[in-house]
């Protein structure tokens, strides 16, 4: 098995166990660069919720020039890409799902700059990958949940955020009924995925969808983060007008592919995870709220 050489485009942002966590790993062991971040999902997040309220003065090189750096450099230093994760999934890409299970075949075609730019970023993987002989796998990922992510804000990691929310004894909001499905996968069992992907030849060029395979309504997630939490509680509200362009619909990963090809299967429930996020959190507060 070789060594793996973490990038993360966020690590000067992470707070003090990450960091430690990052030097530590950020040394240069092997051939392998993995990278994290759902499609360095700081650069695309970024974004966002501007483009989806119709900001005028956006332009794609924002969300994918810093990928097409990172993907640059590892030409240049004759890196093996493995785990190039664009994070296609439903969290955020609004894709205007055909059908679900969604499987890698389903048809992409993208309904807001976020989720073009994320399509954009999996041919640019794929194009280096056919062009340059640079081996490179790209993982779709659903909704990612767990240990060591922010809580700050609800740009990203939406299910740390209202866990952070409920530890304050606030309101968590939701749009609409809450009735939509979503597929949440705990950060170890992603994590899994990429180390699975990076020591396995077989999986060059492929495209995987990476989730837990569970179709979850998105207010029993939230009724599922009080519950375990303790405190908070819940109010529905009309969806925002700038809002629903945005609006993804029912989502679920098919895990055929990558359940054949890696023998990788998400291993935690949704409850047992926000538990175990929830643990970890209530310990290390101090160090992300």
């Amino acid at each position: 098995m070789g060594a793996i050489q973490i990038h993360n485009a966020e690590r000067d942002a992470l707070q003090i166990p990450d960091r430690q966590a990052y030097e530590h790993y950020h040394e240069p062991l092997g051939d392998f660069g993995v990278y994290n971040g759902q499609f360095e999902q700081g650069l695309a997040g970024r974004y966002a919720n501007d483009l989806a309220q119709g900001v005028e003065g956006w332009q794609l090189f924002p969300d994918v020039g810093g990928t097409v750096d990172r993907v640059n450099g590892g030409l240049a230093g004759n890196w093996r890409l493995r785990g190039g994760n664009v994070g296609m999934g439903q969290g955020g890409s609004a894709e205007g799902w055909k059908y679900i299970p969604v499987d890698e075949n389903h048809a992409l075609r993208p309904k807001t700059p976020y989720a073009f730019n994320k399509t954009a970023a999996e041919n640019m993987y794929l194009f280096y990958s056919d062009v340059y002989n640079i081996p490179c796998v790209c993982f779709r990922i659903a909704n990612p949940y767990g240990i060591r992510s922010q809580m700050k804000h609800s740009k990203y990691s939406i299910v740390n955020y209202f866990i952070r929310m409920a530890m304050e004894d606030k309101t968590i909001t939701i749009f609409g009924d809450g009735e939509q499905l979503r597929d949440y996968v705990y950060v170890e069992d992603l994590a899994e995925a990429f180390i699975l992907a990076a020591i396995n030849d077989d999986v060059d060029g492929h495209v995987y969808n990476v989730g837990s395979g569970v179709g979850t309504k998105f207010k029993d997630m939230v009724k599922m983060v009080v519950e375990v939490v303790g405190k908070g509680a819940v109010a529905h509200v009309p969806w925002p007008d700038d809002y629903l362009n945005v609006e993804t619909g029912d989502y679920i990963t098919d895990l055929s592919k990558i359940s054949k090809m890696l023998d990788w299967h998400p291993s935690l429930s949704l409850r047992k995870g926000i538990e175990k996020t929830f643990a970890y959190y209530e310990k290390y507060k101090a160090y992300y709220f």
